[in-house]
């Protein structure tokens, strides 16, 4: 026995320590911050903040790729989890030598070396930090650090405000600070508004320096964490869009955007065109593609002319090549906007071959619109009762803003959006119980999103594409 006994003792003490069970230390804290803020100012590189991080694993947790029309204009967004160890994961850690070949973050080439597993964080709560990089996907070297994020469940999170010297708000005090930032809801019947990562609120509360601001991350009025976010990341507002009246004629016929509602986009017909060419003539997987094509341009080549005759232009798209997140807002979505603005489309790739789109939603501008006009819209839905004074009945649910000069109205299948009491954008999608994102992405400046697994501060959730 007193044999066995000493044999466990030495397996114990020889075993590495779980790093889940070592609690964070002052000087750790102030280590890793004193690299992070060295990333933020350049001195570090992003390349030497992941690769000689030294508290714990590194471990990729998502990725995502932003593809607008201009192919200088590519980026590849990745969210990096620096975890204790032994967190778990859905493969294994990212080795450091793969962290920066030359083909980071071209995933094609990660799953291969994995036989087709990526090593996934799944559990970003619990990392130290979760860190946000950014690159042109025409440039393998010039990364940026977008921020860091800190959640309140992690054993670090007290540590970072106290040396940075930052102290936790309460909504109440946001409320008073910030009004314009902060909602309140109100559900009224027997409405259930199901709790979702999408009711997250960022409010900005100061800065560190010239370069980071400090933000907060807001759910249903209790705190969930803390982001240092690089100003330069943030893309700024440009110039407010001035919809000239003109643009609107009698009537706006958006009627036919409706659920069922499926075209085949110009780019992708080309697309899909050149790679039927490509093929032998004689295969058999060019005579299949063929009559697929030719079946979906027959079925579709009318809502085609329907788009150009709404005056909409493809102006990119977010795809995410990771695990399907349903309610994400960048899973190969594509966005199109009129030239003005006035009307902004979002639809989702849903052949297996990416050549059929089915819309999703669409936001139209009627802050402009000129007396008399009428907007058509799918499921008999009228705005012209509600221009100048809010609905009253079949409504599900609104957010107040603290200052009361804006509010969310959501109605079966509409959101309405108030300024100062006049209607100012409408947001349609094809579910009765509401938009999937209870409608925060008509005022939405940056998006947040933890719970689900991905998280990215990105402007203007239903049209991100905005410069």
């Amino acid at each position: 026995m007193k044999i066995l006994k000493l044999i466990v003792a030495g397996v114990l003490l020889t075993q590495p320590v779980r790093g889940y069970d070592v609690t964070p230390t002052d000087a750790m804290c102030a280590e890793m911050l004193a690299e992070i803020k060295a990333c933020f100012s350049g001195t570090r590189t992003v390349e030497q903040l992941l690769d000689e991080w030294k508290w714990g694993d590194i471990r990729r947790a998502f990725a995502f790729t932003f593809n607008p029309l201009a192919p200088e204009r590519r980026e590849i967004c990745t969210v990096f989890g620096a975890s204790p160890l032994s967190i778990e994961t859905s493969a294994y850690p990212i080795k450091k030598e793969f962290l920066f070949t030359g083909s980071y973050p071209l995933f094609e080439e990660k799953e291969r070396l994995f036989n087709g597993r990526s090593p996934r964080l799944r559990d970003l709560n619990h990392c130290y930090w979760a860190f946000g990089i950014a690159r042109p996907r025409i440039s393998v070297r010039r990364q940026s650090l977008a921020f860091v994020y800190s959640s309140k469940r992690s054993t670090m999170y007290p540590l970072v405000l106290k040396h940075l010297g930052l102290k936790e708000p309460l909504y109440e005090e946001a409320r008073l600070k910030q009004p314009s930032l902060c909602w309140d809801t109100v559900v009224y019947g027997e409405v259930q508004l199901e709790p979702s990562p999408h009711d997250a609120q960022l409010l900005p509360w100061g800065a560190l320096d010239a370069g980071i601001d400090v933000v907060y991350l807001f759910r249903q009025q209790n705190c969930m964490g803390v982001m240092l976010l690089n100003r330069k990341s943030i893309p700024s507002k440009g110039e407010q869009r001035n919809v000239s009246p003109s643009l609107y004629t009698a009537i706006c016929d958006y009627h036919r955007l409706a659920e069922d509602f499926f075209w085949i986009p110009d780019r992708q017909a080309e697309r899909f065109a050149k790679q039927i060419a490509g093929l032998d003539p004689l295969s058999s997987r060019r005579r299949n593609l063929s009559d697929l094509f030719n079946r979906s341009m027959t079925k579709h080549g009318d809502n085609g002319e329907y788009i150009s005759r709404l005056g909409l232009r493809f102006s990119g798209c977010f795809e995410h090549p990771q695990e399907l997140h349903l309610t994400a807002p960048w899973y190969v979505h594509s966005y199109y906007e009129s030239p003005s603005g006035e009307l902004v489309l979002q639809s989702l790739v849903w052949s297996p071959d990416g050549l059929v789109e089915k819309l999703r939603s669409f936001v139209v501008d009627v802050s402009k619109l000129p007396e008399g006009a009428q907007v058509l819209l799918p499921y008999g839905l009228d705005i012209k009762p509600y221009l100048r004074e809010y609905p009253t009945t079949s409504v599900l649910y609104e957010h107040i803003r603290a200052d009361k000069r804006s509010r969310i109205i959501v109605q079966p299948y509409i959101a309405y959006l108030y300024e100062d009491d006049r209607l100012s954008k409408v947001l349609v999608c094809h579910d009765k119980n509401g938009p999937p994102d209870h409608g925060w992405s008509l005022v939405r400046e940056l998006y947040v999103c933890e719970a689900t697994g991905y998280f990215w501060p990105v402007r203007r959730a239903y049209a991100p594409l905005e410069d």
